[in-house]
């Protein structure tokens, strides 16, 4: 597998319903992890609530410098099914996209 020099950021897939347990225990094990979220309102028939939810469910985006061992300490996370790749290996997705999701969840849901 081949991985990209320098701190890239990375999109991790991860399993349904399991985005709070990976984004904890990503933090723990000290990786720069970005969950981005909007505010819903959510109407209940004898209250109001606002709620947080994420954008992009079941993807959490890691700023990592991609060696094997950050890889398999990735993987090995509860809730993580897998970086996304191609045949080459892990894809680092370009700062100029994440700077626009950072865009996108200053706007979302206002």
């Amino acid at each position: 597998m081949k991985y990209a020099i320098g701190t890239r950021w990375y999109v991790a897939r991860i399993r349904s319903n399991a985005e709070k347990l990976a984004l904890t225990n990503l933090r723990s094990k000290q990786f720069d992890v970005f969950n981005p979220t909007y505010q819903s309102l959510s109407k209940r028939k004898d209250r109001s609530k606002i709620l947080t939810r994420q954008i992009f469910l079941g993807y959490l985006f890691l700023h990592v410098e991609m060696k094997p061992q950050w890889h398999i300490e990735i993987v090995k996370t509860p809730g993580v099914i897998d970086l996304l790749k191609n045949s080459n290996g892990p894809i680092p997705v370009p700062d100029e996209q994440i700077e626009n999701v950072r865009h996108l969840e200053e706007h979302v849901g206002k």
